[in-house]
């Protein structure tokens, strides 16, 4: 940036006057490299010119202070962009609203979610999910559930993370109940409907979530799938195998496949209805 700002400076010496797109680039910059100072300084030497920011300068100032942890002086330059008339677009919207349930702030997130939605707005699926995840953390899982419905509902097509996200809620929700399950299932073969392929993270909150309810034979069998799909399971994964394997009363296979982890060893797996196995490569 040192050079730009010689430039700069080189320019006002010489009479001539940066446009917005000049001083937007030293307001990116330094809210890129977290140098606030810097950026307001420009932002308010841009202004004081007359020249009038736009919805991307807005967006990188109020991101760069919401990753600094500045929340007031985020929400003052978003206030400050609504006084001056300047009508923030999605990506906008999106940045406050990240930057809110970064720093904590839900009931704020959901309120200018809201303000965005009630403009006629769709807020994109990113957007989306950050808030899902926020409401999960605050016990909401329901709550995330009715926003992914009501995205939905909207014409915003969910994604893999959003997916992941929502069965990986049901999964891990306290005591996980047989309707969580069924939730999660239906959501599984929802994201397969829409050509999204499962991943590790999905088949292992499914394992996971099966195990607590004590239904094994659909973990050896989503477990069994994942493999065929030549999806990689994680240790998380393998540690639900073992624990469902001790359930089922398979401690000789819960030894081997215990072994077969520590020593690093490639690993088959078998199962049938009647017949589970543990095969080390």
């Amino acid at each position: 940036m040192d050079a730009a700002r010689t430039y700069l400076d080189d320019m006002l010496e010489s009479g001539l006057q940066p446009d917005a797109h000049t001083y937007g680039v030293f307001v990116h910059g330094y809210s890129e490299a977290g140098k606030m100072q810097m950026a307001d300084r420009y932002f308010n030497e841009m202004v004081a010119s007359g020249l009038e920011p736009n919805n991307i300068i807005y967006a990188d100032l109020i991101r760069g202070h919401f990753k600094k942890g500045n929340i007031t002086e985020a929400f003052s330059a978003f206030i400050c962009m609504l006084a001056r008339g300047i009508l923030p677009d999605c990506k906008t919207y999106s940045v406050v609203i990240i930057g809110l349930l970064k720093n904590g702030k839900m009931q704020e997130a959901l309120r200018i979610f809201h303000e965005l939605c009630g403009k006629g707005l769709l807020p994109d699926v990113g957007t989306c999910n950050a808030l899902m995840v926020g409401l999960y953390k605050q016990g909401d899982a329901e709550k995330a559930i009715q926003l992914y419905e009501d995205m939905c509902m909207k014409g915003i097509n969910p994604n893999v993370v959003t997916y992941d996200n929502l069965i990986s809620f049901l999964c891990k929700a306290g005591a996980v109940e047989a309707e969580d399950m069924e939730e999660a299932e239906r959501l599984f073969l929802e994201m397969q409907a829409r050509n999204i392929e499962p991943t590790t993270v999905t088949y292992t909150s499914l394992l996971q979530g099966f195990n607590a309810t004590g239904n094994t034979r659909r973990v050896f069998a989503l477990f069994k799938e994942m493999m065929a799909k030549g999806i990689e399971p994680d240790q998380l994964a393998f540690h639900v195998i073992f624990d469902s394997l001790l359930r089922e009363g398979k401690t000789v296979e819960a030894f081997k496949l215990g072994c077969a982890l520590s020593a690093g060893q490639d690993i088959i797996f078998k199962y049938e209805e009647e017949e589970i196995g543990t095969y080390l490569v």
